[in-house]
């Protein structure tokens, strides 16, 4: 009896631990603001490239990626296009493989957001880490994937995204003030309906 016990309890903990089960309760904020800090330390510079902004994930409409500092600049990526927002406000189409990074860091942010993990089963190896107060999601690339690999780590919100990319270069992003009862400005309604 006891050793089916325990049976039962070690099923429970590996099923628990599952990245969809992990960030579960992600899924009920049907928005997020969140400003956030990202370092990006490439190989042929010795110090690493800083850049600060707000990121918006709505889920069922995309993310709005927007880097305020040093250069604005913004990005919005959707189930259905990835768009670079130009200088006059305006969304222009680009290739995904022109900013692999960009366009999957925005599918990630996608299945973190609704819990589809399994989207991203064909190009890495999705294992997840601790539960819903403390969780890590660790991505290991497949054959063909855009990057090498991912972690991304939260509590109650998301915290940290961490990217090797496959050249040795990383970025690492780090959210604060996240946001769930903030409505879309009108702007980024516009965009986000616009990709």
């Amino acid at each position: 009896m006891k050793r089916l016990a325990g049976m039962l309890l070690c099923g429970a903990l590996l099923q628990a631990q599952t990245p969809a089960s992990v960030t579960a309760h992600l899924r009920d904020f049907a928005l997020l603001h969140a400003d956030f800090t990202q370092s990006r330390k490439v190989a042929a510079l010795s110090r690493p490239m800083l850049s600060t902004g707000t990121m918006v994930m709505a889920r069922n409409q995309g993310v709005l990626w927007q880097i305020r500092k040093p250069l604005p600049v913004a990005f919005v990526i959707t189930p259905r296009a990835f768009l670079e927002v130009g200088q006059d406000g305006r969304p222009h189409p680009r290739p995904a493989q022109d900013a692999p990074v960009v366009a999957h860091l925005g599918r990630l942010f996608q299945a973190l957001l609704q819990g589809q993990w399994g989207a991203l089963e064909s190009q890495f190896t999705v294992r997840a880490e601790g539960g819903p107060d403390q969780w890590t999601i660790r991505l290991t690339a497949k054959a063909g994937a855009p990057v090498k690999g991912a972690q991304v780590s939260g509590g109650r919100f998301l915290e940290r995204v961490r990217v090797e990319e496959q050249g040795g270069d990383t970025l690492e992003i780090r959210f604060e003030h996240p946001r769930t009862a903030e409505p879309l400005t009108e702007a980024e309604a516009r965009l986000l309906a616009g990709a």
